[in-house]
């Protein structure tokens, strides 16, 4: 996609299933190639989990098994309630497949974690403060890294993650997806989307008010 191109995406007409006046089917498109990623403002309730995650698990379904220690998708949440959900619907999709997935937040024993990345894991979804923690110990390498998932963005930069993004990011290889989400688009957001992404896409999605 050329640099600097702006798209706006239209959300499909909602179903008026009793009891669920706002349901609607979400796709997405994704850049590919390099480090070009899109950055997405998108609010709650759009199936934005399943937005970056059901392209994410086809991409890595032919990839093979990733080494010990080294993810090949890596999803940062800024709380541990946001990634156990994010894990939570990622297995859902990923049930009958050989994707695997693992989660990592603070407030656990950091062991067990360190021991089920040693038995090798496709996506990792993480809290930064962990993440990093992790890093220190050698517990988990991010060279392998080819897609990047920045969950709720504007509440990375709310809890003041700014640093650990930029250390992790610094570890990744050059040659990778990125994908940035947020329910805001604010000034900041924006500077950090352009330091973190090349040639970026933006996606603004805005579901549907059905009155009834």
């Amino acid at each position: 996609a050329p640099g600097d191109q702006i798209r706006q995406k239209r959300p499909s007409r909602p179903s008026r299933r009793p009891g669920h006046p706002n349901r609607r089917r979400f796709t997405t498109r994704t850049s590919r190639g390099g480090s070009k990623g899109p950055r997405r403002g998108i609010r709650t309730g759009t199936g934005k989990t399943a937005a970056f995650a059901l392209p994410l698990i086809e991409k890595l379904a032919d990839a093979g098994r990733a080494r010990p220690r080294c993810p090949r998708a890596l999803i940062l949440a800024p709380t541990r309630e946001l990634a156990a959900q994010i894990q939570t619907e990622i297995r859902r999709f990923t049930a009958g497949h050989k994707t695997r997935s693992f989660c990592v937040f603070g407030g656990a024993a950091i062991r067990p974690q360190a021991q089920a990345l040693a038995r090798g894991t496709e996506i990792l979804v993480a809290t930064p403060g962990r993440l990093i923690d992790l890093m220190t110990q050698r517990m988990v390498s991010l060279g392998e890294v080819r897609h990047l998932v920045l969950d709720e963005a504007d509440r990375l930069l709310d809890m003041g993650f700014i640093a650990d993004i930029r250390r992790i990011v610094a570890d990744l290889p050059r040659a990778r997806q990125s994908l940035l989400f947020s329910a805001t688009m604010s000034g900041e957001i924006a500077e950090l989307a352009n330091s973190l992404l090349k040639d970026p896409v933006r996606v603004e999605v805005t579901p549907e008010v059905v009155t009834v």
